[in-house]
């Protein structure tokens, strides 16, 4: 099987790039037999007159006009237009919806979406209206495209439905799976963690979007409370606190950054992440794959990725802080009941949670648009 590649902003050779989702779609069709060509990544520059307009607009309002330049949309399908006739595909594979607006091609696209324009819009609204907008009049054209849709929630699925009218048969919902390699993964399961001291984990880099503040006001509360509770901030440079640890970036090309950006999730009890908005959320898989339960909210896509009462809990949409604390302390209280999730996290991994599951299944999707 033939594929082309479509990639967006980001290079799906390099793990590095972005969440590294398209880096792991890419390495699970190549590993299930498929022939993937890329083409892009696509990053046209601003001119120098949108780079203005964007700067004012976002002073003035603090949300973000432009999206891409106005020209992106032409120049992605002139690229793709010509990779399509060097060579006879089987199928279009991508991540992205943009750089194939106008592309033209009459082999079966598959679409593998994290997150739709109108459901982002519901809940945060970073962009400028007339900007979400469009983003949605240019997504709606190229999902008309799509042979079939793969998408991480069962949120957006929804509004894919209602909202881009593509009905439910023609759309697959998987939770986001980890993006550690495989042989990282412990075999068995982790050796029983003392829960005193108290070991709590956040792994992102947008400081707001992450709830990074909120973790930190969990720790404090849980200290206050005469617990010996320490929070590490994965992602992020920062000046350490008492209490609170901030660990940086880790490289996970290097082999020496990858293993210490493990020994993370291998220090934890639970993994913090009382976002304020998700698509899907990679960190509670990579979390679960080491036993270690999510405490989240139901927000975006979350309550998809995290199995509420299996690999974590999952608390009402917006949560105060206090609520974490208090789920932290009554699972400190029952410690069979913090094992039992431990136990869950980490079978739920294995079932579902990793790329190994996934990749098969979207290779055989590929498989069945290739055949019809």
């Amino acid at each position: 099987m033939k594929i082309l590649y479509v990639a967006g902003r980001w290079d799906p050779r390099d793990h590095n790039q972005a969440s590294g989702t398209d880096y792991e779609i890419f390495k699970a069709l190549k590993k299930e037999g498929a022939d993937v060509d890329v083409t892009g990544p696509f990053r046209f520059p601003f001119s120098r007159f949108e780079l203005i307009i964007k700067e004012i607009y976002k002073r003035l309002f603090r949300k973000v006009l432009f999206k891409y330049p106005i020209t992106y949309f032409q120049k992605c399908a002139a690229v793709i237009n010509k990779a399509v006739q060097k060579k006879d595909y089987d199928l279009i594979v991508s991540f992205y919806s943009a750089p194939l607006l106008f592309a033209n091609f009459t082999q079966p696209f598959l679409y593998i979406c994290d997150a739709t324009a109108k459901w982002v819009q519901q809940d945060w609204k970073n962009r400028a209206w007339i900007t979400y907008e469009t983003m949605y009049r240019w997504e709606k054209q190229v999902i008309k495209k799509a042979s079939f849709i793969v998408t991480f929630s069962k949120s957006n699925a929804q509004v894919i439905q209602d909202k881009y009218h593509i009905p439910e048969h023609s759309i697959a919902v998987v939770p986001m799976p980890a993006s550690i390699p495989q042989e990282k993964i412990p075999a068995r399961l982790p050796v029983r963690k003392d829960l005193s001291p108290l070991k709590l984990l956040l792994v992102g880099r947008d400081f707001e979007r992450k709830g990074i503040d909120i973790a930190i006001q969990i720790n404090n509360i849980l200290r206050s409370r005469g617990l010996d509770s320490h929070l590490r901030i994965v992602g992020l440079e920062g000046n350490d606190v008492e209490g609170v640890q901030y660990m940086g970036y880790y490289n996970k090309t290097i082999p020496s950054e990858l293993n210490e950006y493990i020994e993370n999730y291998k220090w934890a009890n639970f993994l913090l992440h009382p976002a304020r908005f998700e698509a899907a959320g990679i960190v509670p898989s990579e979390a679960a794959a080491f036993g270690v339960p999510t405490l989240t909210n139901k927000v975006g896509g979350l309550n998809t990725t995290v199995q509420d009462g299996v690999s974590g809990i999952v608390l009402p949409k917006a949560s105060p802080a206090d609520d974490y604390a208090q789920v932290i302390m009554d699972l400190i209280s029952n410690p069979n009941h913090y094992y039992t999730l431990v136990k869950t996290s980490l079978e739920r991994y294995r079932k579902e949670l990793n790329w190994s599951v996934l990749g098969k299944k979207i290779y055989n999707i590929a498989s069945n648009l290739t055949e019809k």
